[in-house]
C-alpha cells in the first residue's frame, strides 16, 4: 500500500507552484516602464524634500507631497515633485522582486530598496525595506505599453 503524501510535501508543491507563477524581474521591469504619479500626506514629523542641486525644503505635517516618476527602458528614472518643480534623475532596476532606485550626486550614491507588494496595469504598491517600512501606491498616468511622448 502506498503512503499518502504528508502535509509538508503538499505545502512544498503548492509553494513551488506559487513561486513559479510569480513574474520574473524582466517581466516586472517591462510592466513598470511609463509614467506614474503619487501623493501622500506628510506625517506628524514633517518631511525634508530634496530637489535638484541638493536644495532642501521642509514640508510641514499635513502638507501634500506629490511626485511624478517616469521610468524608462534604459534604466533611468526622472522624478518631479512639488518641492521645487525640478526633476531628479535616478537609475532604477528590479532585482529578486525588489524595486531599486539609485541617486548619484557627485561621489555620493544613495540606493533605496522597496519590496514590490503588487503591480497591475494601473497601480504599483511598494514597501520601503528600511525607513519605517511605509508603503507607497503609484497610479499609472501613461499606457502600460510604454513611455509617454515627453519621456523619450
Amino acid at each position: 500500500m502506498k503512503a499518502k503524501p504528508t502535509a509538508t510535501i503538499l505545502i512544498f508543491i503548492l509553494l513551488r507552484i506559487t513561486l513559479s507563477a510569480q513574474p520574473g524581474d524582466a517581466a516586472l521591469s517591462r510592466q513598470l516602464i511609463g509614467a506614474w504619479h503619487q501623493c501622500r500626506t506628510v506625517s506628524a514629523f514633517g518631511f525634508n524634500c530634496e530637489g535638484r542641486n541638493g536644495k532642501i525644503r521642509h514640508l510641514k505635517p499635513g502638507e501634500q507631497f506629490c511626485e511624478t516618476q517616469v521610468l524608462k527602458k534604459d534604466g533611468t528614472m526622472t522624478s518631479s515633485n512639488n518641492c521645487d518643480n525640478n526633476s531628479l534623475v535616478y537609475s532604477w532596476s528590479v532585482r529578486d522582486g525588489v524595486f531599486h532606485q539609485t541617486k548619484k550626486n557627485g561621489e555620493t550614491v544613495k540606493d533605496s530598496s522597496f519590496k514590490i507588494i503588487s503591480i497591475t496595469d494601473r497601480n504599483f504598491v511598494i514597501q520601503d525595506m528600511y525607513h519605517g517600512r511605509g508603503t507607497a501606491s503609484w497610479t499609472r498616468i501613461t499606457p502600460a505599453s510604454g513611455e509617454s511622448a515627453s519621456s523619450r
